[in-house]
């Protein structure tokens, strides 16, 4: 990477090495701004394997509309911080809105990040409605009944045991 690259890049995210760090970066954000955290750790590869997405969507909106504050928080770092958001595995993303959490996952899952983003953090909805139906069809056959509704399509109502899967499948997985 380019020193203009680096250069571009600490611009787009704030990296937060202490606590004082993170709540003014949140504080900063102001009311209005959704402020998106990647709590990850030097030695996690999902935290690897996200991060350039991270950056790349944080350069995107640096940008264009430049309405998000992307924030990372290297949580065995800042202890704190980890037990604050109630981190218990990395990588962890949290959406917040004038401080106070509107959603949040775990893991490197670039389409539920791209999809709190466009919807202003909220993606716990999606989230639970997959939790429920792991729960309710068995956590081995929703990998099968996803490719399923996938090749069904959310608007085919035909089969109602697909239906709810093809509707989270398009939310979360595009």
């Amino acid at each position: 990477m380019s020193s203009m690259q680096q250069q571009e890049q600490e611009q787009a995210v704030v990296y937060c090495s202490n606590e004082q760090e993170y709540f003014q970066a949140i504080e900063s954000a102001g009311p209005h701004k959704l402020v998106v955290v990647d709590c990850y750790a030097e030695w996690c590869p999902p935290c690897k394997q996200i991060a350039p997405v991270f950056d790349a969507l944080a350069r995107e909106n640096s940008q264009t509309t430049n309405d998000i504050v992307f924030v990372k928080v290297d949580v065995d770092k800042v202890p704190t911080i980890k037990s604050i958001l109630g981190v218990w595995a990395m990588p962890s993303f949290f959406f917040l809105k004038d401080g106070n959490k509107v959603g949040s996952f775990m893991g490197a899952n670039e389409n539920l990040l791209r999809k709190g983003i466009a919807n202003d953090g909220y993606v716990e909805k999606w989230l639970e409605l997959k939790r429920y139906l792991d729960v309710l069809i068995g956590k081995n056959k929703v990998e099968k009944k996803f490719k399923q509704a996938k090749a069904m399509g959310a608007a085919d109502k035909s089969n109602i045991e697909l239906w709810p899967v093809a509707t989270v499948f398009r939310y979360t997985y595009g």
